[in-house]
């Protein structure tokens, strides 16, 4: 029955397939059946293969086996690529970040800045955080000199829009234009002082003397001494002679 089936099918020219168990050998096979049309003939010549199951399965065994074994050294180098990668984006992140984070809490390291291997984004990251550092430090120096009274210690700003900078130089210039005014505030108080207590000094002997000659002998050696001067000589006018008006020396040092 099976045969006439088969004969029948292959008549009619279709695609069919079927398994069965070869009685000689006792071995399962696999029949296909493919259709030829060959021109200006009615009936169809037909393609007919049987092979093993046996066959088909070791191949396709061997396939999934390589298959599996391809697709595991895939999986393994995926994923070494994409640890190694991985590694490669985070460990500068995590370096900025505590960077950062040392930054934040007004802590300044030149010494260990970051290191730029590459030329990408990570690498202007990394130099952008170095400048920023170096730039804190040398503004940190540059403030704590002018706190000590170095004001005419050099410094730049990092930028045209370094707002810090603009800020510590402004305020570097206040304070030299404010020791400016007073020094010269101090200078003047001391020139009043002075006058001050000459005027003092010379009333409290005009006080004091008696006598025309021992009077300004005391008001010409005070002052030579006051004006720290070497020598001096003391003058008056004399016009009680209309005739004859004249400075008399009093007193010589």
């Amino acid at each position: 029955v099976e045969d006439e089936l088969i004969i029948n099918r292959v008549q009619e020219g279709r695609n069919f397939s079927f398994e069965r168990v070869d009685t000689l050998n006792n071995e399962n096979y696999y029949f296909s059946f493919a259709p030829i049309k060959v021109k200006n003939i009615d009936s169809y010549w037909t393609l007919a293969i049987a092979t093993p199951k046996s066959i088909i399965r070791n191949k396709t065994s061997r396939v999934f086996r390589t298959g599996f074994l391809i697709g595991g050294l895939g999986l393994l180098l995926m994923a070494f690529l994409v640890t190694y990668i991985a590694s490669n984006i985070s460990r500068p992140i995590q370096k900025a970040t505590k960077k950062l984070k040392e930054l934040s809490n007004g802590i300044i390291d030149i010494e260990n800045n970051l290191e730029i291997t590459t030329q990408d984004e990570m690498g202007e990251m990394a130099e952008s955080l170095n400048t920023l550092s170096a730039g804190l430090f040398h503004t940190a120096e540059f403030a704590s000199d002018v706190g000590k009274g170095n004001l005419e210690r050099k410094f730049e700003k990092l930028s045209d829009n370094d707002m810090l900078g603009a800020a510590l130089l402004e305020m570097r210039n206040d304070l030299i234009k404010a020791n400016e005014e007073n020094v010269k505030r101090k200078k003047e108080e001391d020139i009043r002082r002075w006058i001050t207590d000459g005027h003092s000094m010379l009333n409290e002997l005009l006080r004091t003397s008696k006598k025309l000659s021992e009077l300004s002998y005391d008001v010409l050696s005070k002052t030579i001494k006051y004006v720290d001067a070497a020598m001096g000589a003391l003058y008056l006018l004399n016009d009680e002679n209309d005739k004859d008006i004249h400075f008399e020396l009093l007193s010589a040092v």
